[in-house]
This record gives C-alpha cells, structure tokens and sequence, in this order.
C-alpha cells in the first residue's frame, strides 16, 4: 500500500515575510558593502545569542 505525499506548506505569515525580507536585507547589504561577509557575521552573532539563551538557567518552579 502506497501513502500519498504530504506537501508541507508554511502558513504562518512570519515565516513568509522575514525570508522576503532576509533576502532583500542581504542584497542591500551585499551592495552597501561589496561582500556577504556582514550578513554572515550578523547571522553567526544572532546564532550564538539565540543558543544562549536557549540554554536552561534560572530560578525553577515547584510543581
């Protein structure tokens, strides 16, 4: 017996419009500054700040 393919689709409207705006902020950038390499090190500082705060800390509840 054969599944049907699933299609995902991303139906949330952030997700949409942060990479239309991503795209048009990088080529901004590329033309501001001759090269990607700011938007890479731009995206590496927003990396590390997301997995720091992503790490567990801070008071815990009883439950």
């Amino acid at each position: 017996m054969t599944r049907p393919a699933r299609v995902a689709l991303d139906l949330r409207p952030i997700g949409g419009t942060s990479g239309a705006v991503g795209e048009v902020l990088g080529g901004v950038a590329r033309d501001a500054f001759g090269s990607y390499q700011p938007v890479w090190l731009a995206a590496g500082v927003l990396c590390a700040v997301a997995a720091l705060l992503a790490l567990p800390g801070g008071a815990q509840q009883d439950r």
